[in-house]
């Protein structure tokens, strides 16, 4: 018997999986926005702090620096539960490197997660308690600048994935500190430069760079009049000797940097015009580092020309340029590598400025027609009147997180998003960062989950409807049959009897087909002759107006499926394309092998990949508008007119296929037709021939003691009544410790005729399992509203017990018990 599988539970997996990943990345974009607005150590170490705790929902966060100079960290920001003001470090604590859970993080540049540090021999207590911390250096060209580091009262609170979150924030935050440093380094430096070019002016003696005097004569004779003794510190050359041998300062200049040099001297002698060089050199020691030259000519009496200069080590400004424009770099690739959606609009006109990548390949416009129109011009917002209200918003507000909204794409696909957006300047100028989440899969997956947990109710419920509507058929069906077998002149109120519960019973297994619990027999077969051996079936079906067409692939696969159930989900389609045809038309059968991928599963959770036959049946009808279409799978749900349906046709396809490990859609158009598609899984195994017909005798007795267990005493009369008449020797109990007492006091009891379900919390296999162990001989049948497959499934059945699902007939009883009786013990 197939077992049901829980896809709801898989859905809500992946929900949570996604608001996870959802929460996580904007936290991150939040973050590396505003990053992009700070500019001072301070107000980055109290941001990252705040955030910390604000974002992530620590108890608390302290950021400590590094004083290389004293080999301490210092606190310098700290939020949370040892400081509930927020606004004020909390203490001047400093810690030697290399003591204590952030001085061992300062020293190994690794972060560390403790999980208990009453566990941990080098936590240090603090005046607040703590049971837990997380901890990760801040790292700056391979060196450990500072920590980060989180407490919390709680042991084992924080997690792989808090170290990973708080473990980009320090890498993001080290790049922006780092930036910072060089940006202020850079700054010093420029302003070193124009102090050093006011002293060059006045000829100081102190200048940190050298002066000097170039001179070309006439002759083009090169000489130093004069070079100040920094010279000597700067570049490990003696100033005397340079102004003696001038090819000595030539000679360490970086060869690739010569040309520059040479051209920049000639320039400046044929104009008569200062000329700047920025070029490396080579120190004594054999250390390149970055110059610049600034000379300001003028023309002897002579006809020589004298360059009065300044040279000055730029070393810390190139590398801090370089280092801008590596971490600028660095945000671009971030910024087009995002899967989000990044925009950058002007605010005066709303035309974009810049976009990046998953912009452009999410809502399909070209680059150039972006920057050349606003979203509103290319139609992106689905509802301008939205847009106007979150610019406006934007404008008095400067920061809006989380809007949702709908985007249209080029090609006029919708989309559902959450806009977020950041008032910023970026060059000096207004602009608005828009940042974009496509959250479309997302909601389609929350719509999946609904829609099958509202299935999976009425699955539930429908299904112990069932269970309890199959006593009362039993019991119904029962004793019309000892009323037809005992009073002949009451046969035919009888007969309408048994025909009314045979309806009945037909009711409740198309119940137990939607709610996946009813009985199959799953076995290879091939739908190709099934269906060709249903063709006259489907002719008088459907009647003479309707033409019915038939295709199948040559190679069609077998499939593993209970053949009655798949005769009647096809039955059930047929009906219902003839009532949506209503007049002439025409019914298609196509059969196709298809291999479902890991693409398909990823927009239809609800199957899992693999090899299946595909079984479409297709009318030129009337078809379905969305509305129907969304309600169509649910039991007694009908357009039909009032007796006229019971809305279970559809309903019992759906719980086959998915019983059966399969799948069905529809697809429909109102004036179109109707599609219905029942994917079958492929069989491992060739399909066998169809078994004969059970016969339909009712063999009788011949004294054997059966013990009847049912805590239904209508039904275990009326069962007990039957054996009796088919001449066995019965005893019936109502529970399994009443039954313990009869097989302890009869001599021999032959069979056990028991319901699955008993009151006091015993079922009737764990009544079966036990009694086998002191009666091996002892035979089982088991009885019960519930199916087969909902049995097995948490039962200890042996493979050779028998099950008889209520309603059953006399005949039904006489067989199975005839059979059990017949069958070799054990």
């Amino acid at each position: 018997m197939s077992q049901d599988s829980s896809p709801p539970e898989d859905l809500r997996q992946i929900v949570i999986d996604l608001d996870r990943k959802r929460a996580l990345l904007s936290t991150i974009n939040d973050f590396a926005l505003k990053l992009l607005g700070l500019s001072s150590e301070s107000g980055l170490v109290w941001y990252v702090a705040r955030e910390v705790v604000g974002r992530l929902g620590f108890e608390d966060c302290v950021i400590y620096l590094i004083d290389r100079e004293r080999n301490l960290l210092c606190q310098v920001a700290a939020i949370g539960m040892k400081n509930p003001e927020r606004n004020e470090i909390v203490n001047a604590l400093e810690i030697p490197i290399g003591r204590g859970i952030t001085g061992h993080v300062a020293a190994t540049r690794n972060p560390l997660v403790v999980d208990d540090l009453e566990q941990d021999g080098r936590y240090i207590p603090d005046v607040e308690p703590a049971r837990s911390e997380i901890c990760v250096p801040l790292i700056i060209d391979g060196e450990a600048v500072g920590v980060i580091d989180c407490e919390d009262p709680r042991p084992g609170h924080f997690n792989e994935e808090h170290l990973e979150t708080l473990t980009t924030i320090a890498a993001m935050t080290s790049a922006r500190l780092k930036l910072i440093k060089e940006t202020q380094r850079a700054e010093d430096r420029a302003s070193e430069l124009h102090r050093s070019e006011d002293r060059f002016r006045d000829m100081a003696a102190n200048v940190p760079g050298i002066v000097y005097q170039f001179k070309i004569d006439g002759d083009g004779t090169v000489s130093f009049p004069f070079v100040s003794p920094a010279i000597d510190a700067i570049l490990g050359l003696d100033a005397g000797e340079v102004m003696a041998d001038p090819r000595l300062w030539f000679a360490v200049v970086h060869p690739d940097d010569r040309p520059g040099l040479d051209k920049s001297i000639a320039d400046s002698r044929a104009n008569l015009a200062p000329w700047h060089w920025e070029g490396r050199m080579i120190r004594a020691s054999g250390e390149v580092r970055w110059f610049q030259g600034d000379s300001t000519p003028r023309r002897l009496a002579n006809g020589s020309i004298l360059w009065n200069g300044l040279v000055l080590d730029v070393t810390e400004r190139k590398t801090a340029e370089r280092a801008l424009k590596a971490s600028e770099e660095l945000f671009s690739r971030a910024f087009h590598a995002s899967p989000a959606l990044f925009a950058i609009v002007r605010p005066e006109d709303g035309k974009i400025y810049d976009v990046n990548d998953t912009w452009l390949t999410t809502l399909g416009h070209s680059y150039e027609d972006a920057l050349t129109h606003s979203a509103l011009e290319l139609g992106i917002w689905t509802d301008p009147t939205q847009r106007a209200s979150f610019v406006e918003r934007l404008l008095r507000e400067r920061s809006i997180r989380g809007v949702e909204a709908q985007f249209r794409t080029k090609e006029g696909k919708e989309l559902d998003v959450l806009v977020s957006a950041e008032y910023v300047e970026i060059g000096g100028e207004p602009r608005m960062l828009v940042v974009t989440l496509d959250i479309t899969t997302m909601k389609q997956a929350e719509e999946q989950l609904h829609q099958a947990q509202k299935m999976e109710a009425v699955g539930h419920l429908t299904g112990g409807v069932a269970h309890d509507f199959n006593n009362l058929l039993a019991i119904i069906q029962g004793n019309a049959e000892l009323i037809a077998s005992n009073h002949r002149n009451v046969d035919r109120a009888v007969q309408a009897i048994l025909r009314a519960s045979s309806r009945g019973a037909e009711l409740t297994q198309r119940l137990l087909a939607f709610s996946r619990r009813q009985p199959l027999q799953p076995r290879s077969i091939s739908v190709s002759r099934l269906i060709a051996g249903m063709s006259d079936l489907l002719d008088r079906t459907l009647g003479e107006t309707i033409e019915t067409k038939i295709n199948a692939e040559p190679d069609l696969w077998d499939v593993m499926a209970d053949p009655g159930q798949v005769e009647s989900a096809l039955l059930n389609l047929a009906i219902n394309a003839r009532d949506a045809i209503r007049g002439s038309g025409t019914l298609t059968i196509e059969c196709a092998n298809e291999r479902l991928d890991e693409t398909y599963v990823a927009r239809n959770p609800e199957i899992l990949a693999g090899d299946y036959v595909i079984v479409a049946v297709t009318d030129d009808g009337a078809g379905m508008s969305g509305e129907v279409r969304k309600h169509a799978f649910e039991p007694f749900f009908t357009t039909k007119e009032v007796g006229k349906g019971s809305g279970l046709g559809l309903s019992m396809v759906y719980g086959f296929a998915k019983q059966s490990k399969g799948h069905v859609t529809i697809y429909s158009e109102e004036g179109q037709g109707t599609t219905v598609k029942l994917y079958l899984p492929r069989a491992t195994q060739a399909a066998a021939t169809t078994a004969a017909d059970t016969s339909q005798d009712a063999p009788m007795g011949s004294g054997e003691t059966i013990l009847v267990i049912e805590d239904d005493s209508a039904v275990r009369e009326l069962v007990a009544t039957t054996l009796g008449g088919l001449g066995y020797r019965v005893v019936d109990v109502p529970e399994a410790a009443s039954a313990w007492r009869i097989l302890e006091r009869e001599e021999r009891v032959d069979l056990v005729l028991s319901d699955v379900v008993l009151p006091a919390g015993t079922s009737g296999p764990d009544f079966a399992e036990q009694a086998k162990e002191h009666y091996p001989d002892l035979r089982i049948i088991f009885m019960s509203g519930y199916p087969a497959g909902s049995t097995m499934h948490t039962s200890l059945m042996r493979a050779n017990e028998i099950l008889l699902n209520k309603p059953f007939r006399k005949h039904q009883l006489a067989l199975a018990v005839r059979a059990a009786l017949d069958q070799h013990p054990g």
